[in-house]
């Protein structure tokens, strides 16, 4: 009898040792999860660069909302939305004063920059980045 108790108790402590490390798994943050830093830019950021995306030149960078950049004349720069998911507030979203439309980012789901949530345009003329927020879907 005593056997049996003692192989139910520790069939009992495997399962909730198990079940605790499922649940704190399941809530560890994004960047504990396996996000990474991308050419510069680190998790749960927005990053701007000027010039080569890959070659990190970043000129604004923020966990929140960035302050309104005013763009060099002809001159590439991009957007980078390496945020982490987190329901209503992952997608970054943006206007460029070069087209006056908005523009939405979702959040990065690789460790890469592949996954689509960036954006490059050519500032043809002294221009603003402005009016940006994070949100829901696109």
């Amino acid at each position: 009898m005593n056997r049996t108790l003692t192989r139910s108790r520790a069939v009992i402590a495997a399962v909730l040792a198990a079940a605790f490390s499922a649940i704190m798994l399941a809530t560890a943050s994004p960047a504990q999860a396996g996000w990474s830093t991308v050419a510069g830019c680190n998790p749960e950021e927005v990053c701007v660069y000027k010039g080569s995306f890959a070659a990190g030149n970043i000129v604004a960078r923020s966990k929140g909302t960035l302050p309104d950049i005013t763009l060099s004349a002809d001159t590439w720069y991009y957007v980078f939305n390496n945020g982490v998911a987190d329901a209503g507030a992952d997608h970054y979203y943006f206007k460029w004063s070069g087209s006056g439309n908005e523009y939405c980012l979702h959040y990065n789901t690789d460790s890469t920059a592949s996954s689509g949530e960036w954006y490059g345009f050519r500032s043809y003329k002294s221009e603003k980045l402005y009016a940006d927020y994070w949100g829901g879907e696109c």
